[in-house]
């Protein structure tokens, strides 16, 4: 049985867990470890809201505009949160689904 995929919008709180000699900024490596994820098509924006040093990485709260191949029908946005979860180092809070136009 073949599983529809569909382009779509999110909006999501997620914390990310970024290599200490990540090339670029930190939003930069946010954007390299979101690419990561197979369902991520696009890393639109990311906006660092808090970051926390550790030893071998640093622990980053964003929030990222994505676009993400999931299932069609999403509307609750339980697909698009199981794929950013299935990133290592991504630990998802929220997601929001952009509905489109009727």
């Amino acid at each position: 049985m073949s599983v529809q995929l569909t382009g779509v919008g999110v909006t999501a709180d997620l914390t990310v867990d970024v290599p200490r000699d990540a090339a670029g900024d930190l939003a930069v490596g946010v954007a390299t470890v979101l690419r990561r994820v197979d369902a991520v098509e696009t890393v639109e924006a990311v906006d660092v809201t808090g970051l926390t040093p550790r030893l071998n990485d640093l622990r980053a709260e964003v929030t990222a505009e994505l676009r993400l191949a999931v299932e069609a029908d999403d509307p609750d946005g339980d697909a698009a949160d199981a794929a950013l979860a299935e990133g290592f180092g991504i630990r998802v809070e929220s997601v929001a689904v952009e509905q489109p136009p009727p």
